[in-house]
């Protein structure tokens, strides 16, 4: 089996975290660790050791020490010290807090799995999964690796789980863990043939061959599939794996071919069979299953006939350590029935059987040998001593053996052999004493085959004068039922009824089934008519339950209730059979239900929810749905499982209650056990006619619980068949939800066509203008446009972004401004106040954002809103040459901040607060509100902080601390343009201290780092 290479995964971690670390601490963190680093950074791991060791030495309570501890581990790892490498990586994750603790336990798990050391490498698995959010990057790495140590640890459950969350993970996380994805559930499907759950391993195959066609194993997988499949007796879908296996070629092909072999066998086309398991020794006579073909080649040529060609064909084999006992049996089996029985001798005597020598009365002995065989109830073993009696030159006994044969084959549930078998002696030999015998079995075969057409054809060729033509009509008069032809039954049954050749017992059930097959044929009047017409001549007749039960119906049906109660309860008195009984008693309880007294019908249903059988499966059933209907789901959902685990429970009843429990959990909400139970509905009943309305169910409560893409994928197969607007409204939110954009337009696209509701037609034009705001932003605002009624300000609150993406603030904020006239009542009233501030800010009118800004901070201070709106008044009352007003907002803005507010805006006001101290000549206030945003912000933002801390001591007339600032700056930062800015500067003082070999270092940085800056280009 393939393995993932778990190392080259964790190769990937060490780059990955480098790149954003390093800049930003080069000067915060002590020189041994950020040296250390650097080395790191460039592939010299060696050189890096001694570094993070001295570091650890110094500063073993560093905030960073945890981080130091793993990268030590990770150079150890990759300069083979595996040992100090995990004692490394072990101290690393002892920390909660520690940043890059998930890829510190992933090189852990590692290392310690590449040891042999499975259970702690398992355990550190699981906990880096446990404690990962569900978008890590490392979970489908860390859920295989747990995978693999739980398998190789001989522990398939959990394996399986582990395998299956890895394919789940890498699936939903795309990038390198798509590996997983495919590789996941690959072991887990061979950890589930490995427990013999095929079912379960034929489906996880069978959706890694479906979801990935182009992958270098799907012949393989397609194997394995029907592997499962077939173990599973589920011929259909072993079939359709092998062919595709057999199409795409590879290793796989020859055991494929093998196994198609014996599913056209095991399905009864021998024929087909034995044409592919030569197919397989022609094209594939190298393979190691070649042999094994071969065998089943000579066994169903033997079985078809072909003695002396099996005989043949097996003649190689008889030495094969492997299959040469098998091969002598049948070989011997092949020489008997061709009548070589001094081969057959031989044959036999190899595997220490003996035929005894040949009689000359070989047929009639072989005939009587049949007789005692089917006395004995041995019909396969008779039906071959038939066969060889049939070879008799006497045609009398010739024609008693093959009559033999058909009863043989009958027996056998041969049918179809055994009806043409009965044509073929009446052929051949239409003037034997058993001829019309085997006209009437051609019959009886084609009903037992349910061919009841043809059965009824053949039942009245029999003719007037067959011995058994009284039991024919009534067998005809049964085809014509079975066949569908209800209507044309009724009147067969009608002339049985009176018939005097046919016995007391055949009449009156004529006429019970008289009764029964107008109702069948939809004539409730004359259905009833017979039942009564039953019920006057047999009044105590075995089958008054029948005829009274179709009179309840009959009756229930027009909606006489209390009539039909009376008719279920005289046929439930005359029911001898308990559990017939039972059912009747159930459908009382049924009309009650129906009358909505559900108190009463409980009562009935709890009657006979004791028994063990069909009926007490149904009344559990009734009495989870009368406390359904009462309200009761926590009585309701008991009584479920109570019916499932019921013995006498069957598919049709356990569909009932398994989508009941769907209605149940989706009326509480409980979207989880919704989706358990719905995706077991269409595991276990995957032809319901109800499998629309439960996948509906299903991805409801997906959309509901959080599982947007299983939702979308439910719902979209279910738009294939059911094109409703609800489908269509739930498939485009789950597509939205798991960011299936063309999804989800293709979806709001035909609710908009299907509903002339406005606000659900304004919803999905709300919704389409997020599809193509960015692709064609005219035609999303001409969606915008036509939104009316509940979702008007939605849409004018989005068309105002619109225009902001485009950086238009101007149309923006007169957008925004258009919601706010609609006024207060208008729930993105404030919203709009903001917006129109902000795009004011942006388009650089100052007084008019101030105008809207302040507005919102008079009358809604603790609107969600007003602390950035605090900043951006700030920011504007500084640009408008208003220090002053700038400090008392930013200053409120700082006071009322805290660590929920975003680091970010935390330094942006420190920047601007410190631009409005500048402002003032207030140089200290200045730089520590500069210095406070370089500490929260290691962007462009604490960039500008940066610089502004050297431009205001430059201010003050030190250009030493300037010029300290300046190279501060060019070391923590890569921003442009504040960086060659800062340089320049730097240069700039150093100039006007005279020294100008420092300046000359700067200016040759500048143009080194940023040759195309402005700076650079002076």
């Amino acid at each position: 089996m393939p393995e993932l290479s778990l190392r080259r995964v964790g190769g990937l971690i060490l780059p990955a975290v480098l790149v954003s670390t390093l800049a930003a601490q080069t000067n915060r963190t002590p020189e041994d660790f950020v040296l250390a680093l650097g080395y790191v950074e460039r592939g010299l791991h060696s050189q890096a050791i001694p570094k993070f060791e001295r570091f650890l030495e110094r500063h073993p309570r560093h905030a960073r020490a945890s981080e130091a501890w793993y990268r030590l581990g990770v150079c150890r790892l990759e300069t083979n010290r595996a040992e100090q490498g995990i004692v490394a990586l072990r101290k690393a994750v002892r920390s909660r807090d520690f940043e890059l603790i998930a890829e510190a336990r992933y090189r852990l798990g590692t290392a310690l799995q590449e040891k042999g050391e499975l259970d702690a490498a398992a355990s550190e698995f699981g906990t880096l999964v446990e404690r990962s959010e569900d978008d890590h990057y490392l979970r489908a790495a860390a859920f295989y690796g747990r995978g693999e140590c739980l398998r190789d640890l001989g522990r398939d459950e959990p394996a399986i789980d582990a395998f299956l969350d890895a394919a789940e993970a890498g699936g939903r996380n795309g990038g390198d863990g798509e590996r997983y994805a495919f590789y996941g559930g690959y072991q887990a499907g061979f950890a589930l043939l490995r427990l013999e759950r095929f079912q379960a391993a034929e489906r996880l195959f069978g959706a890694l061959a479906q979801r990935q066609p182009n992958h270098e194993k799907y012949a393989e997988v397609r194997y394995f599939q029907g592997d499962a499949a077939y173990r599973a007796k589920n011929f259909d879908a072993a079939e359709s794996a092998w062919r595709a296996c057999v199409e795409r070629g590879g290793e796989k092909t020859a055991d494929a071919l093998y196994g198609l072999a014996w599913c056209r066998v095991d399905r009864g086309d021998k024929e087909g069979g034995l044409r592919l398991f030569e197919r397989l020794i022609e094209q594939h006579p190298r393979a190691a299953i070649a042999k094994r073909g071969k065998l089943e080649v000579g066994r169903l040529l033997h079985e078809a006939g072909n003695h002396r060609k099996a005989a043949r064909v097996l003649e190689p084999l008889l030495r094969d350590a492997e299959l040469g006992a098998q091969a002598l049996e049948v070989r011997a089996a092949a020489l008997l029935a061709s009548g070589d029985t001094k081969a057959a001798r031989a044959s036999y005597e190899s595997v220490a059987s003996s035929l005894g020598d040949a009689d000359p009365r070989a047929a009639r002995l072989q005939y009587g040998l049949g007789e005692s065989l089917a006395q004995s109830g041995k019909w396969r073993e008779a039906l071959n001593a038939y066969e060889r009696a049939a070879q008799a030159e006497d045609p009398e006994l010739r024609g008693d053996a093959r009559y033999a044969q058909v009863v043989a084959l009958h027996e056998l549930a041969d049918f179809a052999e055994s009806a043409r078998r009965a044509a073929q002696l009446i052929k051949e030999q239409p003037k034997h004493r058993l001829a019309k015998e085997a006209a009437f079995a051609r019959a009886e075969n084609l009903f037992a085959l349910e061919r009841y057409v043809a059965a009824l054809d053949a039942y009245e060729r029999l003719g007037d004068e067959h011995p058994r033509r009284p039991v024919a009509r009534f067998k005809a008069a049964w085809s014509a039922f079975l066949g569908g032809d209800a209507k044309g039954a009724a009147p067969r049954f009608e002339a049985l009824v009176d018939d005097a050749a046919l016995d007391a017992a055949m009449r009156e059930e004529a006429l019970s089934l008289l009764a029964l097959t107008w109702h069948e044929a939809g004539d409730a009047e004359r259905a009833l008519r017979a039942a009564d017409r039953y019920h006057a001549r047999y009044p105590n007749g075995g089958y008054l339950p029948r005829t009274e039960r179709i009179a309840g119906r009959v009756l229930r049906a027009r909606g006489e209730l209390d009539a039909a109660a009376q008719r279920f309860e005289r046929a439930s008195r005359a029911e001898p059979d308990s559990s017939n009984a039972a059912e009747l008693e159930l459908e009382q309880a049924d009309v009650l239900f129906e009358q909505g007294d559900f108190d009463a019908a409980r009562k009935r249903y709890r009657a006979a929810s004791k028994r063990e059988d069909r009926a007490g499966a149904r009344a559990i059933e009734g009495l989870a749905w009368c406390a359904f209907e009462l309200g009761d789901d926590p009585n309701c959902l008991r009584t479920i499982e109570r019916g499932r685990s019921h013995p006498g429970v069957d598919a049709t009843i356990q569909a009932g209650l398994d989508e009941l429990a769907i209605s149940v959990f989706h009326r509480g909400e409980k979207w989880t056990d919704a989706i358990g139970a719905a995706q077991r509905f269409l595991r276990e009943h995957p032809e319901h006619e109800r499998v629309p309305a439960v996948r509906y169910a299903l991805g409801v409560a997906q959309a509901r619980g959080g599982r947007a893409e299983d939702a979308r994928d439910t719902l979209r197969e279910l738009s294939k068949v059911e094109r409703s607007t609800r489908v269509f409204y739930e498939l485009a939110w789950a597509c939205k939800n798991c960011g299936d954009v063309e999804g989800a337009k293709r979806a709001f696209e035909r609710v908009a066509q299907l509903n002339d509701d406005p606000d659900r037609v304004g919803e999905a034009l709300l919704e389409l203008s997020v599809g193509s705001i960015e692709d064609d932003p005219s035609k999303a605002r001409a969606q915008l446009a036509k939104v009316t009624g509940a979702h008007r300000g939605r849409a004018l609150y989005r068309l105002g972004f619109s225009w902001v993406e485009e950086k238009r603030y101007h149309q923006a904020a007169k957008v925004f401004e258009e919601l706010a006239a609609r006024g207060e009542a208008e729930p993105l009233y404030w919203e709009a106040r903001f917006m129109v501030g902000e795009c004011s800010l942006r388009a650089g009118d100052h007084a008019r954002a101030l105008e809207h800004l302040g507005a919102l901070l008079k009358r809604e201070p603790k609107h969600e809103r007003a602390q950035r709106a605090r900043l951006y008044v700030g920011e504007c009352a500084v640009r408008a040459k208003q220090p002053a007003q700038g400090i008392a907002a930013l200053d409120r803005f700082l006071g009322q901040a805290d660590d929920a507010t975003p680091a970010t805006e935390r330094a942006r006001a420190n920047l601007w607060l410190g631009r409005a101290h500048a402002d003032r000549g207030e140089a200290d206030r200045a730089e520590q509100a500069f210095t406070a945003a370089t500490s929260l912000s290691v962007g462009e933002v604490g960039a500008e902080a940066q610089f502004r801390i050297g431009e205001t001591r430059y201010a003050a007339g030190d250009r030493e601390a300037a010029i300290e600032a300046f190279m501060k700056l060019s070391i923590l930062f890569a921003h442009e343009p504040w960086v060659p800015r800062g340089l320049a500067r730097a240069a700039e003082c150093y100039d006007e201290l005279d020294q100008p070999e420092h300046a000359k270092k700067f200016r040759k940085e500048l143009r080194e780092r940023y040759p195309n800056s402005d700076e650079a280009k002076d």
